[in-house]
């Protein structure tokens, strides 16, 4: 399942890539003028409406906070039990996904192994 965009919510043409200008020395002008402006109303309601349900189809039409927050917790835990368990010999997939939710809290602040470790119960890392 693919998420939705903002154009095909509001039901608009896909731009053509900004890289498709012919020359490279154009490509800065070409991206600068499809993300630069202002949205026109529907787009801004739009855009939204897509931060807080998310951009798949189900959670967005839907337009119900805790329909979307249960949604997104059972597909990231979907996702995460059945790709990782297709691709690694991982036991602890609980402790797993315990880290893939206390990461987003330390972005942009140092990152420190033994207290990621001592969150999880995992032996400090030497």
């Amino acid at each position: 399942m693919m998420p939705l965009t903002l154009r095909e919510v509001c039901r608009r043409k896909p731009l053509p890539c900004f890289l498709q200008v012919a020359k490279p020395k154009n490509f800065q002008k070409a991206f600068e003028g499809q993300i630069s402006g202002d949205f026109p109303r529907d787009m801004a309601e739009a855009w939204s409406s897509l931060w807080r349900h998310g951009p798949f189809p189900e959670p967005f039409l839907r337009q119900r906070d805790r329909f979307s927050r249960k949604w997104h917790q059972d597909y990231f835990s979907l996702v995460l039990r059945q790709d990782l368990k297709d691709t690694s010999r991982v036991v602890e997939i609980d402790k797993i996904e315990n880290l893939l939710l206390l990461l987003p809290l330390r972005v942009a602040s140092p990152l420190s192994m033994a207290n990621l470790a001592r969150n999880l119960k995992w032996p400090i890392p030497r």
